[in-house]
């Protein structure tokens, strides 16, 4: 396969455990496809515990190769995207090892796979078509695509059915002890996913005629859902907040009197967890809570009392630190990494986060970092609307920034989306964008406050549904 004439190297600290070595992975490929003209890699993570994903955006030029190297230092997984918005719409979720050389040709007929690295992608995409991917049956059901009897037998035989194809592999490939164990060891986690996605489905649609406590009685209990073995895997930490959000926390609410939720949560990070896996779940809390601008002293001094683990504790102490920086940014004027900013208007004409917040001046600006592919996002803009309106004559408002990637029809959609087509502007490198980076924010929404000089009031404000009586005060003063 020729050079690609576009090389990108990144250094990603993947599950970065304290003093591991890194080795260079590269991803060389081939596009046949017309109309394609830029790749994106990302979910590349430098903290297993918390942290900014990474993305490489690579323009295609007339060569149609590209060539990324990347520096890890064991087994990882990460999402390749091309086509979005246009009828060859791709998201493919591919692995790398330290060392492999992994050759893929984009054409009509998807992505085949060659060079080291090609067995263990092979097998994925082998489970992508049998339909045993997470994300295709977790999807299913919260698009009710399936019933929910369904859904239930598709978890109880999923594992079955997993290590199934990996015991239908030809010879050739067949997969190193290394890689199988990680096979089997996602199997396993995806597993727990799909559980925890039932009990979150059960919590938003009051579902009455099932219960699932007694139904899956033997497969939650903590000891089920906890692997200090894990904790490097990237999506493990995300795995155990969803189950002590939606299974082990709200059985304890539910079975302690005068106990909410949170609380319940909170009781089973201290009391019920045990080892690393409580020391990182623990620190992605006190990470989460920080970064939302809460501190919670009892919490923090709980992990200092418990944590042995260096890279928990160091996770924390970045998170400490990075607080009391946003906190100092309240009231103050515009930080550079927020006024150099890169943004598009809706005619797609360059300018920056400073220059678009002075065009708002002595105006309260509530702002929205949003994407059209964010549930909450969409289902919050009529009750942002109908805020708008209350508003009246005051001088308050509603900005929103887009971390979608520019294509021929998104203005359309945002405008159809958000129900205005006021106030509007793009991000132009995403959640990678500078400020982004400097809050150490890629969740949306991201809802933020400023005063009519444009100083920051407020980098984790209240959603629509709860944010009416402060701008209406504030639009007063």
């Amino acid at each position: 396969m020729n050079k690609s004439i576009v090389c990108i190297a990144i250094a990603v600290l993947f599950m970065g455990l304290v003093g591991c070595s890194h080795q260079k992975a590269t991803i060389q490929g081939l596009v046949k496809l017309d109309g394609i003209d830029e790749i994106g890699f990302s979910g590349f993570k430098e903290n297993p515990i918390w942290g900014i994903d990474k993305e490489i955006n690579i323009h295609i030029d007339s060569t149609r190769t590209f060539n990324v190297e990347v520096d890890i230092e064991q087994i990882s997984d990460c999402w390749m995207q091309f086509g979005m918005g246009t009828e060859n719409a791709t998201s493919k979720r591919i692995f790398i090892s330290p060392g492999d050389k992994l050759e893929l040709i984009i054409n009509e007929t998807g992505i085949s796979f060659n060079g080291k690295g090609a067995e263990i992608n092979k097998l994925y995409s082998r489970v992508e078509a049998n339909g045993l991917c997470t994300h295709q049956l977790i999807n299913s059901l919260m698009h009710n695509h399936i019933s929910l009897e369904a859904y239930i037998e598709n978890v109880k035989g999923f594992q079955a059915r997993r290590r199934q194809l990996i015991e239908d592999l030809d010879r050739k490939d067949k997969l190193s002890d290394k890689l199988e164990k990680f096979y089997n060891d996602q199997t396993d986690l995806d597993y727990r996913f799909l559980i925890t996605a039932l009990f979150r489905h059960s919590f938003y649609t009051d579902i009455s005629s099932v219960n699932l406590f007694k139904m899956f009685k033997n497969e939650i209990s903590v000891d089920e859902f906890t692997n200090d073995e894990w904790v490097t895997y990237h999506d493990y930490i995300s795995l155990l907040k969803h189950y002590l959000f939606y299974v082990k926390g709200l059985e304890i609410s539910r079975n302690s009197s005068g106990v909410g939720l949170f609380e319940g949560v909170e009781i089973a990070l201290t009391d019920s967890l045990k080892g690393l896996s409580q020391q990182y779940a623990l620190a992605e809390y006190i990470y989460s809570n920080l970064d939302n601008g809460k501190y919670d002293s009892l919490l923090v001094n709980h992990f200092n009392n418990i944590a042995r683990d260096e890279f928990a504790k160091k996770t924390v102490a970045d998170a400490l630190d990075k607080y009391e920086q946003k906190e100092y940014l309240i009231g103050k004027p515009l930080h550079e990494e927020f006024a150099n900013t890169v943004l598009t208007d809706t005619a797609n004409n360059p300018l920056l986060f400073g220059e678009m917040l002075e065009s708002y001046k002595g105006n309260i600006v509530y702002m929205e970092v949003w994407s059209l592919s964010c549930g909450p996002c969409l289902r919050s803009m009529p009750t942002a609307r109908m805020l708008e309106k209350e508003m009246g004559n005051l001088p308050v408002k509603f900005v929103y920034l887009t971390t979608d990637k520019l294509n021929n029809t998104l203005w359309k959609h945002v405008f159809k989306a958000s129900l205005t087509k006021e106030n509007h502007y793009r991000l132009v490198n995403g959640t990678n964008s500078r400020m982004n980076k400097f809050m150490h924010s890629t969740l949306v929404p991201w809802y933020l406050l400023f005063d009519k000089q444009g100083n920051l009031l407020d980098f984790h404000a209240e959603d629509p549904y709860t944010i009416k009586e402060k701008l209406i005060a504030l639009g007063k003063k």
